[in-house]
């Protein structure tokens, strides 16, 4: 082990309990693998009970009976910011409904779901999740793409400048995660993510907001406002606001979860540079950075102003072997806006 991994790895260890002491158990917003034996599939047919439709996640209750007996099952999926964007309202179930569901059951309750298909009293399929394929009907509801009225897309059209609009994810296709299969690690940092356990550490349980960077790999839109000497990034997961200083600004007081960010132009491209950062988990799987850590953004405009190319740049020698780069994309669908997220417990 380097010298200084000792320390480092005793540093994460206490961030991580103090993230996670007096927070709340770790059941809304959470890393599926962890909750859900992602390799099987379980049909259930029963009658809603209870319904959640809001956000992290919609959540449902069904009351089945096998043998005479009643089981109560809790079940969740796709947000609703998500689903209500492509056809999927909340009117899509009632309480009373007899309805039957597939899904991912979960490890260690066995009356819980992660549900991707809905068969409907009709007839109708709704297909709950983005990757889902049709099992019981030719008739199905979900994921095509969102149309705008022509008033919204006028307006969006007419106030967008530049990298100054929202920008949305492709939701009508699959896009790469942002992510990676394996990291480069240091050897503490593959022990303390070895020791870690998603489920007692969750880094974001219920409603508790992402920060820097992990932020980043949210699903929803996202906004540029140009605001003076500073751009402010909204950001619909979270109701989540990062200020973008254009001036140097004196180093805040104090960390924050979201960090202090200064950027500047490079022809069409935003780069951005984050430090002062609270706790900055680089995602849900036991990877958090160090003081160390230097995190670079650039936010590429594409020539006909219709895509917006993304990339970040971690370093951090006390976790990473080498800088790390992910990459992602946004496209401008005039019209679309950012909704408020309201996360309720």
């Amino acid at each position: 082990m380097e010298e200084g991994d000792g320390s480092m790895q005793k540093t994460l260890a206490t961030c991580v309990l103090a993230l996670v002491v007096g927070c709340p158990a770790a059941t809304a917003h959470h890393s599926k693998s962890a909750f859900y034996d992602l390799d099987r599939i379980s049909e259930i047919e029963g009658e809603v009970t209870r319904i959640m439709w809001r956000n992290p996640h919609i959540r449902f209750w069904i009351e089945t009976e096998s043998g005479g007996e009643q089981t109560t099952w809790e079940v969740e999926s796709t947000p609703p910011g998500i689903l209500e964007r492509h056809g999927i309202g909340p009117d899509v179930l009632a309480v009373g409904q007899t309805i039957r569901i597939a899904g991912t059951p979960g490890r260690n309750d066995m009356h819980i779901m992660d549900v991707t298909n809905i068969l409907m009293p009709d007839g109708r399929e709704v297909l709950i999740q983005r990757d889902a394929e049709p099992r019981w009907s030719s008739e199905t509801i979900g994921w095509g793409q969102a149309s705008f009225r022509d008033v919204d897309v006028e307006a969006a059209e007419a106030l967008s400048s530049g990298i100054f609009r929202v920008w949305s994810r492709n939701f009508g296709s699959r896009q790469e995660r942002f992510g990676r299969s394996s990291y480069p690690l240091t050897e503490a940092a593959r022990s303390f993510q070895q020791n870690f356990d998603p489920i007692t550490e969750n880094p974001i349980p219920g409603c508790t907001p992402k920060g820097m960077p992990y932020i980043m790999n949210q699903p929803y839109p996202v906004e540029f406002i140009d605001d003076g000497d500073r751009i402010q990034f909204r950001i619909e997961e979270y109701d989540l606001t990062r200020t973008i200083y254009m001036t140097d600004q004196p180093a805040p007081a104090s960390k924050t979860p979201l960090g202090r960010s200064v950027g500047r132009w490079e022809g069409n491209s935003l780069v951005v540079s984050t430090s002062a950062i609270l706790l900055p988990h680089f995602n849900a799987f036991g990877i958090l950075l160090s003081d160390e850590a230097d995190i670079e953004e650039r936010f590429a405009l594409s020539l006909d102003e219709t895509r917006l190319d993304y990339q970040m740049t971690v370093t951090d020698p006390a976790v990473f072997t080498e800088p790390v780069t992910l990459e992602r994309y946004w496209l401008w669908r005039p019209g679309e806006t950012i909704k408020p997220f309201e996360c309720i417990e």
